[in-house]
């Protein structure tokens, strides 16, 4: 009667564990439910699985001035995820976002102050079930950009093909005669 007894506590115990364990302990997910909670990721490709009871993945991420930094999202045709990205300090500005139908979205920033910069994944629809997703976080020293670059290689790409026919041209010119 004393080892029934022993061992019905004893279950008793361990269920009460197993319980709190489950309901008290911090979720392990890899991402955050809130820009205060959002997980910091580094740059990577990272597998993330955004579950049915949450509407959306917060991450963060530290930038340097002077980066490109690219955030991409892939995943199943079958759910809608958008993708959104934001600097909190200090006025929390929605810098980019995308929010195509798809399997695949992306947003780029320039950075020109350092800091963490937070991204979030959201599934728009509220879709009942985990949704697996890739998240890939990309950070490239951004190349300086000369406004009008562009325009002016065009311009001396013309300018060498004009001068080259001319070459051509005068060169026959100067065979005949």
């Amino acid at each position: 009667m004393q080892s029934h007894l022993f061992i019905k506590k004893l279950s008793i115990i361990a269920l009460t564990l197993i319980m709190a364990s489950i309901f008290l302990w911090p979720s392990t997910h890899s991402y955050g439910n809130s820009f205060i909670t959002a997980k910091l990721k580094s740059q990577g490709t990272y597998s993330e699985i955004l579950r049915a009871d949450d509407i959306d993945a917060y991450y963060q991420v530290n930038c340097s001035a002077g980066e490109l930094l690219t955030v991409s999202i892939n995943y199943s045709a079958n759910f809608d995820l958008n993708l959104y990205l934001y600097d909190i300090d200090p006025t929390n500005d929605l810098i980019d976002s995308s929010t195509m139908n798809g399997t695949y979205d992306i947003v780029e920033f320039h950075v020109s102050t350092a800091g963490f910069y937070y991204i979030r994944v959201s599934n728009e629809y509220d879709n009942p079930n985990n949704i697996s997703f890739t998240l890939t976080i990309t950070l490239q020293q951004d190349l300086v950009q000369i406004p009008g670059f562009e325009l002016l290689f065009v311009v001396f790409s013309i300018l060498i093909v004009i001068e080259l026919a001319i070459f051509y041209k005068n060169r026959k010119l100067i065979k005949i005669s």
